[in-house]
């Protein structure tokens, strides 16, 4: 576990509509102050796994951007957590994409992949 006065909190998430996709990024310091965030909308209807990996990434992004390198990103997609945290090999293009995302989020000093129960708040 990360010490909480070093790590930033990144939260994301995604609702898949029969309109599209929207995805929402929030992030905050230990003491729950918002420091930035991210919601946008994407005029495709995609798999709502895909949909929240595309949220994750997009958090990696945001984090480096704003150059954090001691991160917590949560997430409520338990299956791309748990995905993302396994390393088992698999062949499905989801993997794929999980292994080039794990590129981005390598690059940090320090980081962990954590499950959350947001609530669906972030983009509703």
């Amino acid at each position: 576990m990360l010490p909480m006065e070093w790590v930033i909190k990144v939260k994301v998430d995604a609702t898949v509509n029969s309109c599209g996709t929207s995805l929402g990024i929030i992030t905050r310091d230990s003491n729950s102050f918002i420091l930035s965030g991210k919601v946008f909308f994407i005029n495709k209807v995609v798999n709502p796994e895909w949909a929240e990996l595309d949220a994750l990434i997009d958090g990696f992004r945001l984090a480096h951007l704003l150059n954090i390198d001691k991160v917590i990103f949560e997430s409520d997609c338990a299956s791309i957590v748990n995905r993302f945290s396994d390393h088992k090999a698999d062949i499905t293009i989801l993997r794929y994409r999980i292994k080039e995302a794990r590129k981005l989020f390598d690059s940090f000093v320090s980081a962990e992949v954590k499950w959350v129960k947001l609530a669906d708040f972030l983009c509703n």
